[in-house]
Formats: C-alpha cells, sequence, structure tokens
C-alpha cells in the first residue's frame, strides 16, 4: 500500500522554502526528499526508480560478485552517471544499495568518478565516505519526520515500519536506534 506524504514538507523552516532545487543544488537526504517531492515522487516506499530517471541517472541490475552490493560511477563516453545494484540481492538490499549510491552521487561525486561497494556490514575497514553514504540512505529511505510519525501508529512494529518504508529488518533497527538513543 502506498503512502501518499501530502503536505508534509521537511524544509518548511528551513532557508530554502518552498523553490525547486534542480539535481545539481541537492546536497542532503532532505533535499533529496523535496526534489522527489517536487518530481511528483510522492509514495512511500520512495520510488527510487523514477527519482533515479529523474536525476538523470542510468539504474542497471547485474549479477556482480556476492561481496559487491552495487557500484557508481561516471560513464566515460558520455559523461552520465550510472549506479549498478546487484541482481542477486533481496529487493530491500538493492534499494538500500540505490540509495547509499544516490549518497555517494550528491555527496562525494565531485572526489571520485567510480564507486564500488561492499556488502553492508560484511567490511570492516569502512571510510568516512562510506559512513556518510548510508546515513544519507538511511534518512532518504526512512526520513525521520515519517518515520518518527509511523512509531505512533497502532501496531506499529519493526517489521511494519521495514514494509513501509521497503527497507530490511536490520536497516530499520538501526535507523530505529539512531532515532531514539
Amino acid at each position: 500500500m502506498a503512502v501518499i506524504f501530502g503536505s508534509w514538507n521537511p524544509l518548511a523552516d528551513s532557508e530554502m522554502g518552498s523553490a525547486f532545487l534542480s539535481a545539481e543544488e541537492i546536497s542532503s537526504a532532505e533535499e533529496m526528499w523535496k526534489f522527489a517531492k517536487d518530481s511528483g515522487i510522492n509514495e512511500l516506499p520512495i520510488n527510487l526508480e523514477k527519482l533515479v530517471k529523474k536525476l538523470g541517472i542510468r539504474l542497471k541490475e547485474e549479477s556482480l560478485d556476492d561481496e559487491i552490493s552495487g557500484e557508481l560511477y561516471r560513464d566515460q563516453k558520455d559523461g552520465s552517471w550510472v549506479i549498478v545494484v546487484n541482481s542477486n540481492q533481496t529487493e530491500a538490499r538493492k534499494r538500500f544499495t540505490i540509495a547509499h549510491e544516490l549518497g555517494h552521487y550528491v555527496l562525494h561525486r565531485n572526489e571520485s568518478d567510480v564507486f564500488e561497494d561492499e556488502i553492508f556490514f560484511r567490511s570492516d575497514e569502512k571510510d568516512l565516505s562510506e559512513y556518510q553514504a548510508d546515513n544519507f540512505a538511511a534518512e532518504l529511505l526512512m526520513p525521520k519526520e515519517l518515520f518518527t510519525g509511523a512509531l505512533n501508529e497502532k501496531g506499529c512494529t519493526i517489521e511494519t515500519l521495514a514494509k513501509k518504508f521497503g527497507v530490511s529488518y536490520v536497516a530499520t533497527r538501526i535507523r530505529l536506534s539512531n532515532i531514539i538513543p
């Protein structure tokens, strides 16, 4: 079931007001939500395929090595950005990977033309950019205002939250622990 977030505006109190953002101006998950809403992508779970397309990024699903969840790279032929997600993973894992790669796109695209990411939690050596991309993904997929609002719904469990936001049980549990210490 899709949930329309109607008049919710995470930036209502910000300096940006309701001005339309271009893809190049996005610098946070909160601003990505605003861009999505302004682009007519206003249902939960967020439709990442539509969002990626609206940003002008190509999305490909391929069978990758088991330890690789996805990658983001700039196509050398035309300069466009491409997200590749491992087709061997669950839908929730693929969604987190796409959101993670969007985090690299927004936060780090001026630092490198290639980002290859190992499976979440399997790598003991994450650098700051990986933590930032993970946080971006969690905030994009489970925005604080919507997530905390869903916590107050009758019958709320980690499983119902995971389903509502289209993420895994583990991602939901981590987001919950980061919001409610």
